[in-house]
């Protein structure tokens, strides 16, 4: 190739280009016109063009945030879609576009008709504007108009508009929205009106008085008007006048000091006090003074910087005892001992003298034989009474031991005794009692020294040893010591942990005082300084009580428990080392004890106040030794035989029937000695009868009546026995006995009676004495059935809990009850039990069951109830209820529908003698069954009545009771006796169960399915069953 040339030379530069056209800038700004709040701007630039702007300036003359607008550019009518209403003679407007120009002008007029109104969503949705201008001829603004409008930053309202509302939803999702001047016509702003509008900064005006609580959703910089009408203002001076007496009270002091300061804290915690208005809270301040010369306390509280003031004066109160219980447990008789544990000394002091005093009593008692004598006083209120015990105790012997026990007025009338007399022979062992002036009655067979042997203590096995006394070795042999020297002594004696913690406690909550001599010393709990103790301690260790779901259910809050005041005393005498009195008492004034914070809660109130006290006194003890005359010569000759387990009832029933007119007559007599059975058992001596006798007609005629059922147990025998035509076996002569013969016999026949003897998944567990149940004699899965309540039972329990409890000041409560949360939580139960065999625990029994035995169970459920148990839980049916628990004139007390079938139960003064209650059963299509039951003036009927929907009555029932009568003790032997069968009847009896197999046991049964199913036959029996069963269900 050839060489490459060289470059060539540049070229010459070309001219300059000419200047730009000059700029044009803003040569001023001027006001030039004042209307109103709206000042026009002019802006003058360098070429001499001019434009015009307007600011629309807030009341205190700054500027609103108004946009800048062009007076000369308005948005053209072509925008718009122009409704008339030919009876207002005016237009109301929509856009016409989705775009919409930024600033939007809404015209005053079109076609020389004004604009009056704004669409609904008029302008919902259109995110090209920024800016609105509504004019002053707008008097309704439609739901939504604006909604979602995502880019509007103002909104300007033109000076003089009458608009009254700002309706729901006007602005709702407007996001940018900053700027609004509420107009001075508008009172009320809708529900969600600026919803969501959370830049928007706006103070609305006192003038609007009707906010919807969710106008201002998600709007932080919005601030409410405080409004409070009068109305409010005087409830909350009664709330407040209320308040200050209750606390006043509950603060009681028995020596008035300054608590203003604990007032104040108290009245400062209570949110009950603030003003809510617009769903804003204003809490009061507060002030209170004390003054001394008056024992006054002025309370001042005010809201919204003073604009709401209220004033209170109320006088302190002292706390009033009705009557003091107790003649040495006034703290103002003794001098407090100032040391942090007094009150556990103090204790102490009193439970070692006491031990010694036992020791000294039980270190002589070695053979088990003694005598003591001694008063008990009993003080209540201002009534005194005295307990008066001389006994002679023979641990070993009963027939050496007697007590006598006396309650005597404090004039020494008797009142009540009560006398043992014991014997060899524990059926002479008789325990009278003697009521005032009444003559004494007696019953045999009481075992007493049994129960004084459990209640004493043990007979000391070394002479001259007390029960609370240890021996030791000594120099000069061995010697006994006392060991209780207090609280933890005691308790660790009887095997009782933690005595320390108790004595700290107690020194927490009581004080400990002595008498100016120190031979009598006091222990006090005053109650009110104790509950504020116990809520100051759970404050400082932080303690969660809402994790103990049964008081919260209850309505309980220990934190907040206040108002029990009064003091609860022990006082003992100290002879030396020994106990020579002592002294418990409990005195509460006229007092409200409030389980809550809220004194409209749980409360209880001691009306009168509550004194009680109990000392012992003249107590002398001897060993060895023989009281004469325990028991008075005049008691053991007047007693008479009593016992209260002997009772005849009988009475003649009149049953009115459509089919059949019949008289029943029945009656039950028992003979039994409840101290001979529980000291017999098995082997006692009671005796049952339930006899029923049936006679044509509306009267008992004893010579046509039969035998309709009879039956009668012996326990000494044990044998049961059953005849009458009831059983549709016979004319009712032929007897039925069952004899009880062992454990294993008896659950053969059981079982051989209900066919269940060659299932072989049923048998009896010897060592556990249950009877178990089961398929294949494994158990695969076990679960608590407390899954169900958990999930089911638990909570409608607590629905309804709470149903009453906001009942309780309104004339009803309605709620319902969930039968799919029922049976979900039943399911639940049964979906955890992963294999074929269900086990429920109890005391009783282990049941093991097939889930096809479950199913079959179901379905009979199902088929005995009509009610199909899957179908409720996809339906989600449920039961609605009234309770009325207020006001029963109108006679309803509870009403209840499900199903379409409502239940009722009503009571109603028939006149000033006669209560009737009734219980209805309505369906929807009228047809009506009612149950009544009828109290007048000593008769009773009971009555069913049903009606078909027409209102006809198709069927009916009528009993009434005429009489019962009542009797007791032994004078019933003879008629015990007349209807047990005789030895001969008995020998000519049937079984009900016999071990061969044989028997009448399933034409028992037979003869009941027929008593409980066959109107023709028994219709009263059938009525009863239906009746029962109508209830359950």
């Amino acid at each position: 190739n050839g060489i490459n040339g060289t470059n060539g030379t540049n070229g010459i530069n070309g001219t300059n280009g000419t200047n730009g056209v000059d700029g044009v800038g803003i040569k001023s700004v001027d006001k030039t016109k004042t209307e109103g709040l709206v000042d026009t701007y002019t802006i003058t630039l360098t070429n001499g063009q001019t434009f015009n702007f307007t600011v629309t300036n807030g009341k205190d003359g700054a500027p609103s945030g108004g946009a800048v607008q062009d007076e000369n550019a308005s948005t053209p009518d072509s925008y718009f879609r122009f409704i008339y209403d030919e009876e207002t003679e005016s237009y109301a407007i929509m856009a016409r576009y989705q775009d919409m120009p930024s600033r939007v002008v809404i015209p005053s007029s079109y076609n020389g008709k004004p604009v009056t109104g704004i669409l609904d969503n008029a302008f919902g949705g259109r995110n090209t504007i920024d800016e609105v201008v509504i004019p002053r001829t707008i008097v309704e603004i439609g739901y939504r108009a604006f909604a979602d409008c995502r880019w509007l930053s103002s909104v300007i309202f033109e000076e003089g508009i009458e608009l009254t509302e700002i309706g729901a939803s006007v602005f709702s999702w407007c996001t940018a929205l900053r700027s609004v001047v509420i107009p001075a016509s508008v009172t009320r702003i809708g529900s969600g009106a600026f919803y969501f509008c959370y830049q928007l900064e706006l103070e609305v005006p006192d003038t609007v008085t009707d906010i919807a609580s969710d106008a201002f959703v998600n709007c932080a910089s919005v601030t409410l008007p405080f409004i409070v009408s009068e109305e409010q203002i005087a409830q909350m001076r009664s709330s407040i006048s209320n308040y200050l007496k209750n606390w006043l009270m509950i603060h009681a002091q028995e020596t008035i000091t300054n608590q203003s300061y604990n007032l104040k804290t108290d009245l400062m915690a209570q949110s009950l006090f603030n003003f809510y208005t617009r769903g804003v809270a204003c809490v009061p301040s507060w002030s209170v003074t004390f003054k001394s010369a008056t024992y006054t306390y002025t309370v001042v509280a005010s809201w919204n910087s003073g604009s709401i003031k209220l004033t209170f004066e109320e006088d302190a109160r002292t706390i009033v005892y009705d009557g003091w219980a107790g003649e040495h447990t006034k703290t103002t008789d003794y001098i407090e001992i100032d040391a942090d544990d007094a009150a556990s000394d103090n204790l102490n002091a009193i439970i070692e003298a006491m031990a010694y005093s036992v020791n000294e009593v039980t270190s002589q008692s070695v053979t088990g034989r003694f005598s003591v004598e001694g008063t008990l006083a009993l003080q209540v209120y201002d009534i005194k009474y005295s307990l008066n015990v001389r006994a002679n105790i023979d641990r070993k012997n009963a027939s050496n031991t007697q007590i006598a026990a006396r309650l005597m007025s404090a004039s020494g009338k008797e009142l009540l005794g009560v006398f043992y007399d014991g014997s060899e022979m524990a059926e002479e062992n008789r325990l009278t009692v003697k009521v005032g002036d009444g003559a004494p009655k007696y019953i045999n067979y009481a075992n007493v020294l049994s129960l004084l042997n459990l209640i004493l203590p043990p007979t000391a096995e070394n002479p001259g040893k007390g029960i609370f006394e240890s021996e030791y070795e000594g120099d000069e042999g061995n010697y006994y010591e006392n060991d209780v020297h207090g609280l933890s002594d005691l308790l660790g004696w009887y095997g009782i942990q933690n005595g320390d913690l108790m004595e700290g406690v107690l020194d927490f909550l009581a004080h400990g005082y002595e008498s100016e001599d120190g031979e009598r010393v006091l222990v006090d709990i005053n109650l009110g300084e104790a509950m504020a103790y116990i809520a100051d301690l759970i404050a400082d260790f932080g303690i969660d009580l809402d994790q103990i779901p049964f008081l919260n259910e209850m309505g309980l809050d220990i934190r907040t428990m206040h108002g029990l005041l009064g003091h609860i005393s022990l006082a003992g005498s100290l002879n030396g080392d020994r106990l020579s009195g002592l002294e418990f008492s409990v005195n509460i004034p006229e007092s409200c004890f409030y389980f809550s914070a809220d004194e409209t809660g749980k409360k209880f109130e001691f009306s009168r106040g509550f004194a009680l006290s109990l000392s012992l006194q003249d107590f002398t003890f001897s060993a060895d030794n023989t009281l004469s005359n325990v028991i008075p010569e005049r008691v053991k000759e007047e007693a008479e035989y009593f016992n209260p387990t002997d009772i005849d009832i009988q009475g003649d029933v009149t049953v009115s029937l459509p089919q059949d007119q019949s008289t029943y007559r029945f009656r039950f007599v028992s003979e039994v000695n409840l101290f001979e059975l529980l000291q017999n058992k098995t082997n006692s001596k009671a005796k049952f009868v339930l006899n029923i006798q049936k006679s044509p007609g509306t009267y008992f005629d004893p010579y046509y009546a039969c035998n309709f059922l009879t039956v009668t147990y012996e326990q000494e025998g044990k044998i049961l026995c059953v005849s009458g035509t009831m059983l549709g076996l016979d004319d009712g002569s032929q007897w039925y006995t069952l004899e009880f013969f062992d454990r294993d016999t008896v659950k053969n026949e059981i079982l051989r009676w209900l066919g269940l003897d060659n299932w072989q998944g049923l048998e009896w567990d010897e060592e556990r004495g249950i009877l178990i149940c089961y398929n294949d004699g494994e158990t695969i899965a076990k679960e608590s059935a407390k899954i169900v309540f958990s999930y089911a039972l638990v909570p409608n329990l607590v629905r309804y809990y709470y149903a009453l409890k906001e009942a309780e000041s309104a004339s009803a409560a309605v709620g319902s009850f969930s039968i799919a949360d029922i049976l979900s939580g039943v399911g639940s139960f049964f979906k955890v039990i992963e294999s074929d065999n269900i086990w429920i625990d109890g005391n009783q029994a282990d049941i093991h069951l097939s889930n096809d035995e479950l199913k079959s169970l179901l379905k009979v459920f199902d088929s005995l109830f009509q009610i199909n148990l899957t179908d409720l839980a996809r339906n989600g049916d449920c039961i609605d209820f009234v309770l009325n628990t207020e006001d029963y004139n109108d006679g309803l007390l509870l009403s209840l529908r499900f199903r379409s079938i409502t239940y009722a139960l009503e009571a109603h003064w028939v006149n000033d003698r006669s209560l009737n209650v009734e219980f209805r059963l309505t369906w929807e299509n009228g047809r009506q069954k009612a149950y009544s039951f009828t109290l007048d003036r000593g008769d009773i009927s009971l009555s069913m009545e049903k009606k078909a929907s027409s209102g006809e009555v198709e069927e009916s029932y009528q009993i009434d009771i005429l009489s019962i009568h009542f009797a007791q003790d032994k004078e019933l032997s003879d008629v015990i006796d007349s209807f047990i069968p005789s030895l001969e009847q008995k020998e000519a009896a049937m079984p009900l169960l016999s071990p061969d197999g044989t028997g009448a046991g399933t034409e028992l049964a037979r003869a009941v399915l027929l008593f409980l199913n066959r109107d023709t036959v028994y219709p009263i029996a059938s009525t009863i069953g239906r009746l029962f069963i109508s209830l359950i269900v």
